[in-house]
């Protein structure tokens, strides 16, 4: 069983055991880094990076990268035009390797 200090100390290895555990074929992992801006800083950036990783080999078998910036408009809408085009991404590669989707 995987406990809350196992997930704490080593969250990729937790994470990987459990997908085994469920029998997951692969897990989607991603990191999000954003600016955040005060009221002296009006320019904004987001970037999303992530990739599916076999849970047998730990293989990387995709990956997405999206950055955006923007003077104007708030991070909340620069964030989620970047996941929109991050999720766009990981479904037509994993369409390609034959996983179902609803």
């Amino acid at each position: 069983m995987i406990c809350k200090e196992q997930y704490e100390q080593h969250s990729r290895e937790a994470l990987f055991e459990l997908a085994k555990k469920v029998n997951a074929d692969g897990v989607i992992e991603g990191e999000v880094i954003s600016n955040h801006a005060n009221r002296s800083q009006a320019f904004h950036q987001v970037e999303i990076t992530s990739r599916i990783v076999d849970t047998n080999n730990l293989a990387i078998v995709a990956t997405s990268y999206e950055q955006n910036s923007a003077l104007i408009g708030s991070l909340n809408e620069l964030s989620m035009q970047s996941t929109d085009e991050i999720v766009a991404e990981l479904k037509i590669a994993l369409a390609k390797l034959g996983a179902q989707l609803p």
